[in-house]
């Protein structure tokens, strides 16, 4: 028995340094996340794997591998070890990660339904606070919208992923969706729908995004080198030369109002959650 139990260890050990032999690093993608990031013909595309292509691999000369998942399952995978690294929000997942300097920042804004009889009420949105008598719509996952809107007793329906969104919207079955602009863009254009999507461009937030390491990774010793790498890519006009190859030109849906305002953050309310 106890050859059997040694045998076993040593199997067990084998397996792990072998797993762990190969030097790459892993980062793990939402792949339904167009511009930023998206699989196709099982490759990931987009600003985010750019980044850290140009970051990472050419100039800190780390072999990095790119995973695309859904979001909710990509974010587990770090969590558990299994996948490296995120590239998104880094201080609402300070439990199980090490995050860098912000590497970008996303903007949110309104959408709405083209022709719905609230579109003047949102137009007059102030503060964040003012959405609460509407219903949003929101994708599995998004840790914006649960610090934001489900912790604070909005009216969200949860939907599996964004293409589900745009047509609850159309349906009336929600009012407005909050998300960021480009992105949102993108998946309007993907589904033909810019005649029947209209964007509000108030700035709801700046959410910022980092290079968030599992806390237990070895990688996690690349963070300092790291900052440094995207201070100077933002100084040279690497990192802008990146977004600017994606960016969509802001006709690809109707603006319903040329205002862009900065909106406070809610801080609580009681209303009744809606989620699913």
């Amino acid at each position: 028995m106890k050859k059997i139990c040694l045998f076993i260890l040593i199997f067990v050990f084998t397996l792990n340094s072998s797993l762990f032999a190969d030097d790459s690093m892993t980062l793990a993608y939402f792949d339904d996340f167009a511009p930023y990031s998206w699989k196709e013909n099982n490759k990931m595309f987009g600003i985010l794997i750019d980044i850290a292509d140009e970051s990472l691999h050419r100039q800190m000369g780390i072999d990095v591998k790119h995973q695309g998942f859904p979001w909710a399952r990509a974010q587990r995978l770090v969590k558990n070890g299994t996948a490296h690294a995120l590239i998104t929000n880094g201080p609402l997942r300070k439990e199980w990660t090490q995050y860098s300097e912000a590497v970008l920042e996303l903007k949110t804004t309104l959408f709405i339904k083209k022709g719905n009889p609230k579109l003047h009420q949102l137009e007059k949105i102030k503060v964040l606070e003012d959405l609460r008598p509407f219903t949003m719509v929101d994708y599995r996952g998004n840790g914006w919208c649960k610090e934001n809107l489900i912790d604070n007793n909005f009216k969200v329906f949860i939907t599996d992923n964004q293409k589900m969104i745009f047509p609850m919207l159309i349906k009336e079955r929600a009012d407005v969706y909050i998300n960021d602009s480009l992105v949102s863009r993108y998946v309007i254009k993907k589904l033909g729908l810019q005649s029947q999507i209209v964007e509000i461009p108030v700035k709801i937030d700046s959410v910022p995004f980092h290079l968030c390491i599992e806390k237990n990774s070895a990688f996690t010793k690349i963070l300092p080198k790291f900052n440094k790498t995207i201070l100077q890519m933002k100084k040279n006009g690497d990192l802008q030369k990146i977004i600017e190859k994606y960016r969509y030109r802001s006709d690809s849906t109707i603006i319903s109002s040329q205002r862009y305002l900065d909106i406070p953050q809610n801080k609580g309310g009681n209303s009744r959650i809606v989620t699913r």
